[in-house]
């Protein structure tokens, strides 16, 4: 319950807020003419017919125009379609080229090394390192019988 001595705050109106330009009654506006009832239609002396047909030629000129920026809008976009498939497929190229080089350049590679079996070869030779590994060192076990101590 609220002091006797308060003052209330006006309450806030809920919803949209009301537009500045249009009618706050719009059922006003939509009955204003009825569909059943034509409007009324300009005075025929207003209606020249001279006016008539330079408006006859102006909306035949817009559609021309119409017709002309259309085809030249759909003329465009087939250029700049093709031209784009020809611009990827170059990038496409380009791309593929570089990944075959490199791809030849590690495969080149592999073929110049010496195979397995040559490596095998060449380690087994006099200095190579299965013939250094292999070579009888001073007092290692050479096989044999092998004198025991008595313990």
């Amino acid at each position: 319950m609220s002091p006797p001595n308060s003052t209330r705050a006006a309450p806030v109106p809920r919803g949209r807020p009301a537009h500045p330009h249009r009618n706050p009654n719009p059922k006003e506006e939509a009955n204003a003419y009825p569909p059943t009832v034509p409007r009324p239609l300009p005075p025929s002396h207003l209606v020249d017919p001279v006016n008539v047909q330079q408006l006859a030629e102006l909306l035949a000129d817009h559609d021309h125009h119409d017709q002309r920026a259309d085809q030249a809008y759909r003329d465009g976009y087939t250029d700049g379609h093709a031209s784009g498939w020809e611009a990827g497929y170059a990038h496409a190229h380009e791309e593929m080229a570089r990944h075959w080089r490199a791809q030849t350049a590690a495969v080149r590679g592999h073929a110049a090394s010496p195979t397995y079996a040559e490596l095998e070869h060449r380690r087994a030779q006099p200095g190579g390192q299965a013939y250094e590994t292999a070579k009888a060192r001073r007092g290692e076990y050479t096989g044999g019988p092998v004198p025991w101590e008595n313990a």
